[in-house]
């Protein structure tokens, strides 16, 4: 599945996914995060015919063969789009099972978040410093060969607000992946979203740092990608939550 173009509006693309239809085409018009709506075609092997008519629609999008396009609503029924259309449902029901998984389906959201909270509560009875000295990352425990250092600073939460705002997110798109990708793919993402900014962190000086706000975002800009330019992965967020990260990043980025 992949998007050939986009249209200013809702009415001219969904117009030309229904000529696509009449051409034997199968497609769909998407709404895009700037307002745009995209033209989607299902079958990669109908891309460069999609591409070329979808060039002469932009020319004159009122010409008559366009405006009789409401006759696709009829062939969509037709046998040569059931595979694209069971595609399109396949790819449907797993992302609302993604959302609908049981916290058992998704052990190691649930390992993360449940190592998270633990940690900080700990911390706030007063094994803090206990915490920090066995888990930041630290050039001694480096030179000692303690690498998992470069991993277990995101367990440590330093105030409610901190560990609440990752949670919920973490709950929100860990289980998405996992539940759709599968275990590996979200421990490679969460390994690599880890010592990656952990070990810059670590280079730049800095002493005491932590938290999951770097997997976190790491994660929502795996999903964020996959829903806009690979859809058929079953993965999506909404706008609203896309916006709501973005601002709360540049919030944290001004301070």
């Amino acid at each position: 599945m992949r998007q050939i173009g986009t249209c200013k509006s809702a009415e001219p693309a969904r117009r030309f996914v229904d000529y696509l239809l009449l051409l034997g085409i199968g497609g769909e018009a998407r709404q895009a995060l700037g307002g745009d709506w995209g033209v989607w075609v299902y079958s990669e092997d109908d891309c460069t015919r999609a591409g070329k008519e979808f060039e002469t629609y932009l020319q004159n999008p009122d010409a008559e063969p366009y405006q009789q396009a409401i006759k696709a609503a009829a062939l969509r029924q037709q046998p040569q789009l059931a595979e694209a259309q069971a595609a399109q449902h396949t790819v449907d029901l797993r992302t609302e099972w993604a959302r609908k998984a049981s916290p058992m389906q998704t052990p190691v959201t649930m390992m993360l978040m449940g190592v998270s909270i633990i940690l900080y509560l700990l911390m706030q009875i007063g094994s803090q410093n206990d915490v920090m000295r066995f888990l930041l990352c630290t050039s001694d425990g480096l030179n000692r060969g303690e690498f998992w250092r470069l991993v277990t600073p995101i367990f440590v939460h330093f105030d409610f607000w901190h560990v609440l705002f990752n949670m919920i997110w973490l709950y929100y798109l860990g289980r998405m992946i996992e539940s759709v990708k599968g275990r590996g793919v979200l421990l490679i993402l969460v390994l690599l979203t880890a010592v990656v900014p952990n070990y810059v962190e670590f280079l730049r000086g800095t002493l005491i740092f932590g938290g999951m706000s770097g997997v976190v975002y790491g994660l929502f800009g795996y999903v964020w990608l996959k829903s806009r330019y690979a859809p058929e992965a079953g993965l999506e967020i909404d706008p609203t939550n896309v916006t709501l990260m973005l601002v709360w990043f540049a919030l944290c980025v001004m301070g």
